[in-house]
C-alpha cells in the first residue's frame, strides 16, 4: 500500500509539474493583450481567462468592457471552454474498466481494499468508525425534528427565512446532520488550499455542523447563486464523513461510488472540481471525492437535468432512503417561496 501511494504521489507531482509550467506559460501569453486579460478576467475569473487563450478564442476585439450583455455571453462560452481545459488536465488517470466495477459493484470487503490502497489510512479509518444512526419514524421523519438555529444577520435575508427555507429541503439531509447556519458579514471566505479559487461563498463546518454563507451570496438578490451554494453545503453534512443516517458499509458504498465517477470519462464537468489539487495523491482524490458529490447534490436540487443519470442515480438513491416522498420541484417551490418577494428576488 505505501508502495503504491509513493508511486502515485510521484506521478501526481511530475504531472502538476507540468501542468504548472503550461498554466505560466499560458498566463505570460495572455497578459500581453492587458485589455482582453483584464476583461476575461473580470468576466469569469482567472482560470477561464487562462483556458480561453489556451484554445485560441481570446481575440474578441468585439467585447468592450462596457458591454455587458456581450461580457455574460462571453462568460458562458468561457465556463465551458473552462472546463475542457481542466478536464484535460486533470490530474487523475482512470483505472481499467475491472477496477471501476469492483467500486460500483464489488462487495463491501472488495471496496474497502481497493479504497485502502488509494486513500489515506486515518481518512478510511474515520469512516469505518462506528456511528450512532438516527432513529426515524415509521414514515422516514425524524424522531426528534429541530429547527435550525440561525445566527448573524443580512438586510435581505432574516434567519425565519431561513428557517422556511431549510424545509424545501429532505428531512433528513437536515435535522440532526446541520445544527446552525451563520450568516457572515464578510462577502467572502478563502477557500483551502486544495483549490485554484481564492474566495468561497460558503462552507461547511463538519466540527460544529454549521453552514457559513458569506455576504456576497445573498446581497446579489440572485437566489440562483443562494440555492446553489446552500445545497453545496447542505451535501457536505450528508456525505460520507458528515452523515449521521449512514451505517459503515453505506458509506463505504457512497465513497466507493463518487470516487467510480471522479474517475469516469461521463462524469459531471466542474470547474471547481476539476481544479481541485493536493500535496499528495490520497488528499486530491478524498478532497475531490468529497466536492464531486457535493457539486452533483447542488444540481440534484436545482436543475437535475444538468446530471448524467448515473449520477443522478446516486443522490436519489440517497434521498430516497430517508425520505421516499421527497418530490425535487416541491422542494424548490417551498424554497424559492420562503423569501419575501420584495426582499429577494
Amino acid at each position: 500500500m505505501k508502495e503504491h501511494l509513493q508511486f502515485e504521489n510521484e506521478r501526481l507531482a511530475a504531472k502538476n509539474h507540468d501542468q504548472e509550467v503550461l498554466i505560466d506559460e499560458l498566463r505570460e501569453k495572455l497578459q500581453k493583450d492587458s485589455r482582453i486579460y483584464r476583461l476575461l478576467v473580470a468576466a469569469t475569473g482567472v482560470a477561464t481567462a487562462i483556458a480561453i487563450q489556451y484554445l485560441g478564442q481570446q481575440r474578441k476585439q468585439e467585447i468592450t468592457i462596457a458591454n455587458d450583455s456581450r461580457i455574460t455571453e462571453l462568460a458562458t462560452r468561457l465556463e465551458h471552454a473552462e472546463k475542457k481545459i481542466l478536464q484535460a488536465t486533470s490530474p487523475l488517470d482512470p483505472p481499467p474498466p475491472a477496477e471501476l466495477k469492483i467500486l460500483t459493484y464489488g462487495t463491501h470487503a472488495e471496496k474497502v481494499d481497493y479504497l485502502s490502497k488509494h486513500f489515506d489510512s486515518q481518512y478510511l479509518q474515520n469512516i469505518l468508525s462506528e456511528k450512532t444512526i438516527k432513529k426515524f419514524t415509521t414514515n422516514n421523519q425524524a424522531e426528534i425534528p429541530r429547527d435550525v438555529v440561525v445566527t448573524g444577520s443580512h438586510e435581505l435575508l432574516s434567519a425565519p427565512e431561513v428557517v422556511r427555507y431549510l424545509k424545501g429541503y429532505p428531512d433528513a439531509w437536515i435535522n440532526g446532520n446541520i445544527v446552525k447556519v451563520t450568516l457572515r458579514s464578510e462577502e467572502f471566505g478563502r477557500t483551502s488550499n486544495n483549490s485554484i479559487y481564492s474566495k468561497t461563498a460558503g462552507y461547511f463546518n463538519r466540527e460544529t455542523k454549521t453552514i457559513n454563507i458569506f455576504g456576497a451570496t445573498i446581497k446579489g438578490k440572485n437566489l440562483t447563486m443562494f440555492d446553489r451554494t446552500i445545497a453545496h453545503e447542505v451535501a457536505h453534512s450528508n456525505d460520507w464523513i458528515s452523515s449521521d443516517d449512514l451505517t459503515v458499509a453505506e458509506r463505504i458504498d457512497l465513497l466507493a461510488k463518487i470516487y467510480a465517477r471522479t474517475l469516469s470519462h461521463d462524469r459531471y464537468i466542474s470547474a471547481y472540481v476539476e481544479s481541485v489539487t493536493g500535496p499528495d495523491y490520497a488528499t486530491l482524490i478524498s478532497t475531490r471525492c468529497e466536492e464531486y458529490f457535493a457539486t452533483i447534490s447542488e444540481a440534484y436540487f436545482n436543475n437535475p437535468t444538468e446530471l448524467n443519470y448515473k449520477d443522478y442515480q446516486i443522490i436519489h438513491d440517497l434521498v430516497s432512503k430517508k425520505n421516499p416522498i421527497y418530490d425535487i420541484e416541491e422542494g424548490k417551490r417551498i424554497r424559492v417561496s420562503s423569501f419575501n418577494s420584495y426582499k429577494f428576488l
